[in-house]
């Protein structure tokens, strides 16, 4: 009887899970659907940053500085030597000397990222991103600096200066003044005061030019759609 009863609860079971499924499966049925799992979307890939092409900068270090001013004067030679050139037959002006209005930053990184082949070499120095004059004009003597703001102290008025009168002899070097940008631009950082505290021959004889190569690739590459959405022509080329 036990047996009997334990069969009979099998097939209602069973009968009632049919019964069920034949519900779900028909669409004119009262009863309710069992709903379908969604599928979890495939997440679209977001595309990269692609990496850019480093660039060649040989054709920048190649190019003339200016022809009419140092002719035959690369930009290589121009800044491995670190010195001030000045042809006083020829029109005053950076690079052919410095006077204190010449904007000599602006005027070097035309030489370092744009063909000069294409463009003046002041390209770069008429984009008007700086102040188009100085604040204070010059001096026309000594010390030659414009007048200072505020009050100025009377002179005399300072004290705890530790003036040198070391003789001439007792120096080893200068700090390099020849192009200002050169150390800021195309050298690394923790080797900046390396480079401005080192000794004429170590410029003559290239030594930093292999560092400031890879600088100048390095930046090119970053900046090169930026001068080109500016209208202008790199002189960096595709490696």
């Amino acid at each position: 009887m036990i047996m009997k009863k334990s069969i009979l609860l099998a097939c209602a079971a069973v009968c009632a899970f049919a019964i069920s499924a034949c519900s779900s499966a028909d669409s004119g049925g009262g009863g309710t659907p069992t709903p379908t799992p969604t599928p979890t979307p495939t997440p679209t890939p977001t595309p990269g940053t692609p990496t850019p092409t480093a660039l060649n900068i040989e054709p920048c270090f190649q190019q003339l500085v200016a022809p009419d001013l140092l002719p035959g004067k690369t930009v290589e030679q121009f800044v491995k030597e670190d010195v001030v050139h000045f042809d006083p037959s020829k029109p005053n002006g950076y690079p052919n000397g410095r006077r204190f209005e010449d904007p000599t930053p602006d005027l070097a990184l035309g030489y370092f990222f744009i063909d000069l082949t294409r463009h003046p070499r002041d390209v770069v120095a008429k984009l008007a991103l700086n102040p188009p004059v100085n604040d204070k004009p010059f001096r026309r003597d000594f010390p030659y600096l414009g007048t200072a703001f505020g009050s100025v102290r009377p002179e005399g008025s300072g004290s705890g200066f530790d003036f040198r009168t070391n003789p001439l002899t007792d120096y080893a070097s200068v700090d390099s003044m020849g192009n200002p940008v050169t150390s800021t631009v195309l050298m690394s950082g923790n080797r900046q005061p390396l480079y401005n505290d080192s000794k004429p021959v170590d410029y003559a004889t290239g030594m930093f030019i292999p560092e400031m190569k890879v600088n100048l690739t390095g930046l090119a590459t970053l900046l090169d759609d930026d001068f080109r959405r500016a209208g202008l022509v790199p002189c960096a080329r595709p490696a």
